[in-house]
């Protein structure tokens, strides 16, 4: 049996008590991110692909930042109308969503300092439209409750460029940290392939006449029973327990509605 002498003893739980420290504020800084981005996708059904949330800072002041690329997925999301709004008003320019949280109300954020990066090159943004009042300016007087805690946000839309490649992996930077992209390009279907889906359509009707209509009666029923009413019937506990689990962070989606 190894006897430890009381100097021993206090270094190793000097060490533990340091080290127990360390790990509670990475978990604690980790939790911000980890919780929003399981809330969005939960709450607002972004694709992981088109969006990220990072807490970075920019000359001393922290900001947690959820940047959403602005594609066809995030039309097809439950993200705000305003937000849907701009994004396709600016769709031919690569546009982004940002949605920018922080602890204090009276902290700037800058939205002329995100940087573009691509193929090694680090650009600014071509152009910060603000859907909140103030953005532009880097004011935040959105009130978010997050986990027990107030928060303060603003939410724009910065636009990358006509000529902008957004299939080319790409990295958006603001402060101390970046969040990167790799977004698959999307096939387009040729003029020939559109035109014989349709008039397969238009025979496949005229054979089957009066039953391509019940088909689609039942078609229409079948969704019908698996509308969002009935999942979130089906679903409820696992609701119950997503909201004993995330708490008040669930208030975050105020922010894109």
């Amino acid at each position: 049996m190894i006897l430890l002498s009381k100097k021993s003893v206090f270094y190793i739980g000097v060490i533990l008590i340091v080290a127990l420290f360390v790990l509670s504020n990475f978990a604690a800084g980790e939790r911000i991110e980890d919780k929003l981005s399981r809330v969005i996708k939960l709450e607002l059904g972004l694709d992981s692909d088109i969006y990220r949330v990072v807490e970075t800072e920019y000359q001393g002041e922290k900001v947690v930042l959820v940047v959403i690329f602005g594609n066809e997925k995030a039309q097809k999301s439950s993200l705000g109308n305003d937000i849907k709004a701009g994004l396709r008003e600016y769709q031919g320019k690569s546009p982004v969503a940002i949605s920018v949280l922080t602890r204090d109300k009276e902290a700037k954020f800058q939205p002329y300092a995100l940087r573009v990066i691509q193929n090694g090159q680090t650009t600014q943004v071509n152009r910060v439209i603000g859907i909140t009042d103030g953005f532009k300016d880097g004011n935040m007087p959105e009130k978010v409750p997050i986990d027990g805690k107030v928060f303060w946000g603003s939410k724009g839309i910065i636009t990358l460029g006509s000529s902008f490649n957004p299939t080319t992996p790409f990295k958006i930077k603001y402060g101390t940290r970046s969040v990167s992209f790799t977004l698959a390009s999307q096939p387009k279907e040729s003029p020939q392939t559109a035109e014989v889906k349709q008039k397969n359509k238009e025979e496949s009707r005229s054979l089957m006449g009066g039953e391509s209509e019940i088909e689609t009666g039942k078609e229409s029923q079948e969704k019908d029973l698996k509308s969002p009413i009935s999942s979130s019937k089906s679903k409820s506990g696992q609701g119950l327990a997503l909201l004993a689990q995330f708490g008040t962070l669930l208030a975050i989606t105020l922010s894109f509605l």
